[in-house]
């Protein structure tokens, strides 16, 4: 049990400074904004074949991303998790022959055994998990940098000048880049987003037809 306790508070020390350093950088990127804020940006004119052509080129980078890191972490993680499959198997073996009184090992041991390699498992997924995500934060600001933002084709910044234009496009790299990592989920949200978008403003056009109809 002590095992398993100081793997727990080791993982929970990791997310605990996960969570602080990222609490850091957000809270610094709103006090920058505040400080360096002049002006204000309006909507562009988005229209549905902008909003398609749009959402076309994140799906494609998005799905590119999603295959090429899968692939990556099947090379890069794989042993691991064979590893860590195999010492599970084992410690439900010597769980079985335990129970049977095959076993040279405790009943009570095997239990703990089996906890311990089940947690291990866990962990080892929860961590492929975290670097997939940060792979494809990683990998969507530097598809950002080189110049596929969102930002910038929904919002005009024509008018910020200085340092919040610049800020602007800083911003938009770090939004593109979360949705990049967000990956088929957050495009799909996005799309539904959308979609509901273009519906409300057909039903607005269309109540407007008609009362000026009648």
């Amino acid at each position: 049990m002590s095992s398993e306790n100081h793997l727990l508070k080791q993982d929970e020390s990791e997310k605990t400074s996960t969570k602080i350093g990222f609490t850091v950088i957000i809270l610094g990127i709103v006090f920058w904004g505040a400080l360096s804020l002049t002006g204000m940006v309006g909507l562009t004119d988005l229209t549905y074949e902008t909003a398609t052509k749009l959402l076309t080129g994140i799906g494609v980078v998005t799905i590119i991303i999603e295959r090429s890191i899968e692939i990556i972490l099947k090379v890069w993680r794989g042993e691991g998790r064979a590893e860590k499959d195999q010492d599970i198997n084992l410690a439900n073996a010597n769980l079985e022959k335990a129970i049977k009184g095959e076993g040279e090992l405790s009943i009570d041991l095997c239990e703990t055994n089996k906890r311990i390699a089940d947690y291990n498992l866990t962990n080892y997924r929860q961590q492929t998990a975290v670097l997939a995500i940060r792979l494809s934060y990683f990998i969507g600001v530097v598809i950002s940098l080189a110049g596929f933002r969102v930002l910038e084709n929904l919002y005009d910044a024509g008018e910020l000048g200085g340092l919040q234009h610049n800020m602007f496009h800083s911003i938009d790299i770090i939004l593109t880049a979360g949705l990049i990592a967000g990956g088929s989920k957050g495009l799909h949200l996005l799309t539904q987003t959308f979609g509901d978008f273009f519906e409300a403003q057909r039903k607005i056009s269309k109540k407007k037809g008609n009362e000026s109809g009648s």
